[in-house]
């Protein structure tokens, strides 16, 4: 069962190495609406460059020998003077600290400095010559420790490892042997001042895990972070006073709170007085596929909606813009002819087709012509107003191909305020090249998801 159990954590271990990570995006999106009615947007994203402070506990397991002679005073070489052996105990001490860290939005590996400005290590031993004879020893200084790191970014948001190095330099030595004798039933006690003293500089590594949650968000400009972590550190040897070899391994846990100023891009947003928000009833959400994070609690309505609504869609058709002889698309989706006014009927979808290319967005004869009968169904039933969808195919980016969308419906629009339309009673929306009717991989299905359509409701 044990070897089962050892088997299972390293397949967890070595597929946690394979996966891929990186520091996440954190995107902010902050609308701001300028007194010309234009919105500017405001993109805010993680900052690469981190800064805070961190405190952690230790706990140190000592191992190794730790010899001191009964005789400090002594030389070493006295016969009266033994070296004893001390019994090293195992103990919590305590780190403080400041932390910075280089962490590129969107990449797998960065980079951690720490410094230790008070790392406190205290050391305590024993050693028994009889029950009424004993010594106890504390090694008990201060230090400063430069802390390089490697870090790398797991796919889970926020989880990271890291792996480095560790500079001590020890001061402020409050080392002490304290001796205890039982005489006459009396207690004496007697300090002795130590020659050697734990090693000034020590060089070690080490290796840990961490993870980072958002905190704060600063003023709109900056951003903190908390951030827990556990890591091992080994190294060289301590003390080595007396050809002693004493040594540890060190635990440490605790948490750094960083900030960083965000990086802000903007985009501004024309005003469209033409635009209407679609009824709530008959549009909802797209999905959206994000990398990295978003904190959904911090963003706004968008106020251009008709770049986002989607339509439910109706599958029936009740009529369709006719085209050319030489750009007629044979298929399951009938097309009127341009002579021929078109049926219009409620809640009937009605397509209109025939952009040659993928860049057009203007209005056809045969288009205009069943414009012109929706036009006029629509001032004989005042009731009744219109929803436009404008689609495109995926020759082109996503901004392209939203914005021809969006260029195909309000030129319909246009169209039909021409007419003596009211402009409250149509609503535009651009479905990109999200919902195409037919394949995008040949010429003939491209034209067919190039199109207009229409939708008359109450």
């Amino acid at each position: 069962m044990v070897k089962l159990n050892r088997k299972i954590f390293l397949l967890l271990f070595l597929g946690i190495l394979k996966a891929s990570g990186q520091a996440p995006f954190g995107d902010l999106l902050e609308y701001k609406l300028l007194p010309t009615l234009d919105t500017l947007v405001l993109n805010r994203s993680y900052g690469d460059w981190w800064f805070g402070v961190y405190g952690s506990g230790l706990y140190s397991l000592n191992f190794g020998d730790l010899l001191i002679p009964e005789r400090p005073y002594l030389p070493l070489n006295d016969t009266l003077n033994r070296i004893l052996k001390h019994n090293s105990r195992n103990g919590f001490n305590l780190a403080f600290g400041l932390v910075g860290e280089y962490v590129p939005k969107g990449s797998h590996w960065g980079g951690t400095l720490k410094l230790a400005i008070i790392d406190k290590r205290a050391i305590e031993s024993f050693a028994e010559i009889s029950k009424e004879h004993t010594y106890s020893m504390m090694l008990d200084f201060r230090s400063i420790v430069i802390s390089p790191s490697v870090r790398y970014n797991f796919s889970i948001e926020g989880l990271h490892s890291f792996a480095g190095f560790d500079f001590e330099f020890y001061f402020n030595d409050k080392s002490k042997l304290r001796e205890v004798e039982y005489k006459d039933g009396s207690r004496i006690l007697t300090d002795w001042v130590l020659s050697a003293s734990p090693k000034r500089l020590r060089f070690g590594f080490h290796i840990g895990v961490g993870w980072d949650f958002l905190f704060l968000d600063i003023a709109q400009t900056a951003r903190v972070r908390w951030k827990p972590f556990l890591s091992l550190h080994y190294g060289s040897v301590v003390f080595d006073g007396y050809s002693s070899k004493l040594n540890s391994f060190t635990f440490r846990g605790g948490m750094s709170v960083a900030f960083s100023f965000d990086e802000i891009t903007s985009d501004l947003r024309k005003y469209d007085s033409t635009f209407v928000k679609p009824p709530e009833a008959i549009v909802q959400t797209p999905s959206t596929i994000r990398r990295g994070v978003t904190f959904t609690g911090f963003e706004h309505t968008p106020l251009f909606a008709s770049l986002e609504l989607s339509m439910v869609p109706i599958s029936q058709v009740s009529g369709e813009a006719s085209l050319t002889e030489a750009e007629r698309i044979e298929g399951d989706v009938k097309v009127s002819e341009s002579s021929e006014k078109p049926t219009i009927r409620p809640n009937e979808k009605i397509i209109l087709q025939g952009y040659t290319r993928s860049e057009i967005v203007s209005l056809t004869p045969s288009m205009r012509n069943t414009l012109d009968a929706v036009a006029e169904f629509l001032l004989l039933n005042p009731e009744y107003t219109v929803i436009i969808e404008g689609h495109s195919d995926n020759q082109g980016t996503l901004e392209q191909n939203t914005e021809r969308g969006r260029l195909r419906a309000q030129a319909a629009a246009n169209y039909l305020i021409s007419r003596r339309v009211s402009p409250s009673r149509i609503r535009t929306a651009s479905r990109s090249s999200f919902f195409p009717i037919a394949e995008n991989t040949t010429e003939e299905g491209r034209r067919k998801n190039r199109r207009v359509e229409i939708l008359l409701v109450k």
